[in-house]
This record gives C-alpha cells, structure tokens and sequence, in this order.
C-alpha cells in the first residue's frame, strides 16, 4: 500500500450488494480522495484485519490497490455468491447520505 495513505481516517468496509460479504475497505489518500482496496478473498467481519494491518499489509492481502472507481460491466466478483459489484466515489458518498437521512428521519422527536 502506498505510503499516502490518511493515517487519520478510518477504515470503512466495502460489501457485497447482493450477500453483504466484506470485499475491501474504503481508505483515503494524504489528499483526501477515497479510494478502494479489494481484498484477495471474501472475509467475515470476524476476521476483518485490525486498522494498523490495513494500513501495512503483508504482500497479496489486496488484489486491487487504491482504486478511484470500478466500473460495470465488469465490477469486481463476490467469490461467495458470485455478484458483480460496482464501485464509485459518489456511489458510496449518496449511500452514506441516504443511510444519514433515514437515521434523522426515524429519530424519536
């Protein structure tokens, strides 16, 4: 992993869309950009690596690097159930904002 990775930001998880598998996580550069590294094979959360070896990885943890999008077609292949799954920055960021409005919208007043 480049050594331009944001030691400050958190880790997020990328999972499948159909099944929910961890896939890779969302990490940002020293820039602030996110991007996505895909791990080798399909993980359970039980087993998801801890910040620091993330950050550091043994050589062959990610068969993608730091990517900015993955597009469709080809998107990247669930090993576990064997669906295509896309990846975009804005993708990710409107899936957040989406998740932040419904959290306010179903607070008790």
């Amino acid at each position: 992993m480049p050594a331009t990775v944001d030691q400050t930001y958190e880790p997020r998880v990328w999972r499948c869309d159909e099944c929910n598998t961890i896939l890779g996580v969302v990490m940002r550069d020293t820039n602030r950009v996110r991007r996505l590294w895909v791990f080798t094979s399909h993980i359970q959360r039980r087993e998801l690596p801890s910040v620091i070896f993330l950050r550091n990885p043994p050589r062959g943890l990610f068969s993608i690097h730091g990517a900015d999008r993955i597009p469709r077609p080809g998107g990247v292949q669930c090993q576990y159930c064997g669906a295509l799954n896309d990846w975009e920055q804005s993708k990710e960021s409107f899936a957040k904002l989406m998740e932040h409005y419904r959290e306010v919208i179903h607070e008790p007043v």
